[in-house]
């Protein structure tokens, strides 16, 4: 029951903590128009014409709630149980298995549909600089470079939010202008220009995320390796022990030799 338990909760933080929060930002970005899921992974709607639905997308989100009904019914079965093997557990295997089962597919549908995906790189721009996306940097660079205080640096950006001009905003703060070029201004508040000054380690600047995608890709080959290492030392294993007991159900007995390959086997 324990080992169950275990093997659940990891599932269902993969399916729960990852693979339905990538569903969820895969709809939302798909409802604002910056990525197109691919049609072999959306449906049309029933009532206007030119919708499209994330369908696959939805689905994925909702089947994480069965992996986490699973883990709370394993768990709702093991509590209060004596020490030992107790009949109950039977009931485990069922939802042991429709988890495993459910991520699996999962799993082999989400790396399907990610590469289906096609970022609307001009709308994602659009958003990005109609929405003020880079005013704290712009509230850092006040602070910073003309000696203001933040709160009054923060009133400052939030006036040009609001329409106004940097020198109306600032003399309505500070009672006094703020001499910034247009083309200071722009390029703080350019949100590609700010993603690139983001430079530190796992930030999200494009040299960085690079970085980052090479290091996760060496890990990957590297657990690929252990992988297949294992498999291979387990399927070794089990080829031995199906030997040995085959020898055992013949009669044949069991010499010192064969002893000391059991133990192996059952030390790995």
């Amino acid at each position: 029951g324990e080992l169950a338990l275990r093997f659940l909760y990891v599932l269902n933080s993969l399916m729960v903590l990852y693979l339905s929060r990538l569903c969820e930002d895969i709809i939302v970005w798909s409802s604002l128009g910056t990525i197109k899921v691919g049609e072999g992974f959306t449906t049309g709607s029933s009532a206007i014409p030119q919708k499209v639905n994330p369908d696959v997308a939805e689905l994925i989100r909702a089947k994480a709630g069965r992996v986490l009904g699973n883990l709370i019914k394993i768990a709702t079965i093991c509590k209060a149980l004596p020490t030992a093997y107790n009949r109950d557990f039977q009931e485990i295997k069922p939802a042991l298995i429709e988890s495993i089962e459910l991520v699996k597919g999962t799993i082999s549908v989400m790396s399907r549909m990610v590469r289906a995906i096609r970022p609307d790189k001009e709308r994602m721009a659009g958003i990005l600089s109609d929405s003020w996306s880079s005013a704290s940097d712009l509230v850092n660079a006040i602070a910073i470079r003309y000696e203001v205080p933040y709160r009054k640096a923060y009133l400052i950006v939030k006036g040009l939010t609001k329409g106004k001009s940097l020198e109306r905003a600032s003399m309505d703060v500070l009672g006094r202008p703020i001499a910034m070029s247009e083309r200071e201004l722009s390029d703080i508040i350019d949100p590609m220009k700010s993603i690139v000054r983001r430079k530190l380690p796992g930030g999200p600047s494009p040299v960085e995320v690079t970085k980052g995608i090479a290091r996760r890709l060496r890990k990957l080959d590297a657990l690929e390796n252990w992988f297949a290492e294992r498999s291979k030392e387990i399927g070794e294993s089990l080829s031995t022990l199906e030997s040995l007991v085959s020898d055992i159900v013949k009669n044949k007995g069991i010499d010192e030799e064969s002893v000391k390959i059991l133990k192996e086997v059952r030390a790995k």
